[in-house]
């Protein structure tokens, strides 16, 4: 009997997780190898050559091959990988695994169960989870567990652009800083045609701002606000519980009509619609100057250009409602931050060492550069850029020479807040302006729903019609007018495309993410 006893309890303790393991301190007496593909971008460094990821073999112990699958040819060498089985320990990267393939793939066996082992095996995770459960949820799929680490960058800021004007200009004009629709009307009208820069060309232009590439409404997404709803990075918002499609509202309309009247006077820059990022930059920041009013991200990239304050941050302007409204900053989680599939023989392990990234510190390194190098960490626990010889925070394509640049695990707010610079003073400066504005967090469409693969498929097809036709009627709407007497049509196209049935599924995403 004892020795049956004694029996069970060996297989028992075979079955249950390894109290060594589980405590293991890196690094491992014995090397471990795991494979580790990743996507690599043509602008970044090998992740083998990185000193970030050489001192995370050095701390850790565990020895990485890495399988690098080129931007060029993602598509081809993950289905291959799927296709045939031969697949890697560890998938890690938001540019890797869209999160569509993780739901895919998760359902069928590809990648790990990892709730359950998580609460074991990843202290960082579990703290980052413990102080934004919202974060867990997100990363929770529709049927209830968890496959990957999620990967998510937020911000300095909680407000992602600014409302900019020159104020010499204002100062030349005699005028006021507006602080309504119809002020800032009229605003525009004293400027229009006043030669500013004194070179006997009309060339001044009242208010610029991008409505192009990945930009669109998003360059004005903060001035909506005046017109009863300001979201952010976003498409849809929420009115009470209830998913709405911002180019399908009320708001949206009464916007457009606005700013036809001011296109129609000239007002706006007629390249509104056709200049990329490096044009309006180029135009915000020409010598003589050209731009008064516009809306971008820091006031300090424009400035920086004139040695001066030229640009000033203004607060948003009282809309409609007879307050003021700005678009809070959301951010988009990537379900694959680091996923193991069910080739890894030891995800114990595995997961020990995803873990180590997930530190709040590794995070921050991941992001903005490694301490020492990049960074210098104060006594107060904060994390100030160094500048090189020249006086200046080397740029993005001197870091990923030596860091991922964008995270693969959670780099949340409250850590980011910590990393400080003349420009992220500058910045923060800028951002409390509009901190009393924000819209409220409730009203935010969450950017971190979960799908069904089957929802997932229709959305992705959906989307990208319906919002093709509501931003080329957008531009029609600002340049050509006739908003009100082409509304209903408009709205029943949208719907004849999908609008109604995309609705529909984003709904029930959201329902279910908060019945979870």
């Amino acid at each position: 009997m004892k020795h049956r006893i004694l029996a069970l309890i060996l297989i028992l303790a075979c079955l249950l997780p390894s109290a060594a393991l589980a405590e293991s301190i890196f690094p491992l007496a014995e090397p471990v190898t795991f494979t580790v593909a990743y996507n690599k971008r043509v602008d970044s460094s090998a992740f083998a050559e990185m000193d970030f990821f050489k001192r995370a073999e050095e701390d850790t112990g565990v020895i990485v091959e890495w399988i690098e699958w080129p931007s060029a040819s993602l598509a081809e060498k993950k289905q291959l990988a799927f296709a045939t089985g031969d697949l890697p320990d560890i998938i890690l990267g938001p540019g890797t695994l869209s999160n569509t393939e993780v739901i895919s793939y998760a359902s069928q066996g590809f990648l790990v169960q990892l709730d359950g082992l998580i609460e074991e095996y990843c202290p960082n995770l579990m703290d980052i989870y413990e102080r934004r459960p919202d974060l867990r949820i997100s990363s929770t799929l529709a049927d209830g567990h968890i496959y990957s680490i999620p990967a998510i960058s937020e911000g300095l800021e909680d407000s992602n652009q600014a409302f900019m004007v020159n104020m010499g200009w204002l100062e030349e004009l005699d005028l006021e800083v507006p602080t309504t629709l119809d002020e800032f009307h009229e605003c525009l009208r004293a400027i229009k045609g006043y030669d500013y820069n004194q070179n006997g060309v009309d060339d001044e232009i009242p208010w610029s701002f991008v409505f192009t590439g990945s930009h669109h409404i998003s360059g004005l997404d903060g001035f909506f606000g005046a017109f009863g709803m300001a979201v952010s990075n976003s498409r849809y918002y929420l009115d009470g519980d209830t998913v709405v499609y911002c180019y399908a509202s009320d708001a949206y309309k009464e916007g457009f009509k606005y700013l036809h009247t001011l296109y129609s006077e000239g007002l706006i820059d007629i390249e509104f619609a056709t200049m990329d990022q490096a044009a309006f930059e180029a135009k915000c920041t020409a010598t003589p100057k050209l731009v008064c009013f516009t809306q971008y991200w820091s006031e300090d990239n424009l400035n920086s250009v004139y040695g001066e304050k030229v640009y000033t941050a203004i607060p948003p302007l009282v809309g409609v409602d007879g307050e003021r409204h700005w678009s809070r900053r959301i951010y988009a989680l990537s379900l694959n931050g680091i996923s193991i599939t069910s080739a890894c023989e030891n995800v114990e392990l595995a997961l020990q060492w995803a873990d180590y990234f997930v530190d709040p510190e590794k995070g921050i390194e991941q992001r903005f550069g490694m301490i020492g190098t990049w960074l210098e960490k104060t006594e107060d626990g904060q994390y100030r850029k160094l500048q090189t010889e020249e006086g200046a925070y080397p740029v993005a394509a001197d870091l990923v020479k030596s860091v991922p640049h964008w995270p693969f695990t959670p780099c949340i707010a409250e850590d980011t807040r910590k990393v400080i610079s003349d420009q992220v003073d500058n910045k923060l400066e800028n951002c409390a302006i509009y901190t009393e504005y924000l819209s409220d967090a409730a009203d935010c469409f969450p950017t971190g729903l979960v799908y069904t693969d089957a929802e997932s498929e229709e959305l992705a097809f959906l989307e990208t019609d319906v919002e093709t036709y509501a931003l080329q009627m957008a531009v029609d709407f600002i340049v050509n007018g006739g908003i009100d007497e082409r509304w209903d049509e408009y709205i029943a196209t949208l719907n004849g495309i999908g609008l109604e049935t995309m609705l529909e599924i984003q709904q029930t995403a959201y329902d279910r993410s908060k019945a979870q």
